[in-house]
């Protein structure tokens, strides 16, 4: 999957294997061999392709394959319309949002774990559900948004993360370094 998502990738912003390859101090054999999923991208070479070649497509695929398929997938296979997808996502925060509502009793109980019935552990595993429901949708929504209206989706999170260093959310020593991802 990760080789034709970088084969449209690079297509689409008209360079040749040999070109990324020179990009990055590899072979446009070895970008060939990537594309047709015989080889590996070289795991420090990720970060910086994915910058290199801003494709929502990309970021979300080397995410998930780094964190052995954790995160929202790229949904290859939806109308990637920009309506479209806003309305999918609406749709995925309100079916959570009914869930939390349901769930809401139940976590604020006072009681841990022990005393939650298993019907109640269902809710909380539906609910949970729903919500990573919202995270693949709104990450695709993002991603189709950021292309088709020309936004950087990397600075797009750049400075996302910058507010959260700002509102006391994130430390400033967790940040990762963009030079080392350069």
């Amino acid at each position: 999957m990760l080789g034709r998502i970088l084969k449209d990738a690079r297509t689409e912003y008209g360079i040749t294997q040999k070109g990324l390859g020179d990009m990055f101090h590899l072979s446009g054999s070895m970008i060939s061999e990537v594309e047709q999923g015989r080889r590996r991208i070289p795991k420090d070479i990720k970060p910086r392709l994915a910058r290199e070649l801003d494709d929502p497509a990309l970021y979300l695929t080397l995410a998930r394959e780094a964190t052995g398929g954790i995160g929202a997938p790229w949904l290859d296979r939806i109308d990637g319309h920009r309506v479209c997808c806003v309305m999918k996502f609406r749709e995925e925060v309100i079916e959570a949002l009914e869930m939390l509502e349901q769930v809401m009793p139940v976590l604020l109980r006072p009681e841990g774990r022990e005393q939650v019935t298993t019907g109640e552990l269902d809710t909380i595993k539906t609910t949970m559900v729903e919500i990573i429901e919202v995270v693949t949708a709104s990450q695709n929504t993002v991603a189709r948004l950021a292309k088709g209206y020309g936004f950087n989706l990397a600075q797009l999170w750049d400075e996302h993360q910058e507010k959260l260093i700002r509102s006391g959310y994130l430390d400033k020593k967790n940040k990762p370094s963009k030079a080392a991802s350069k």
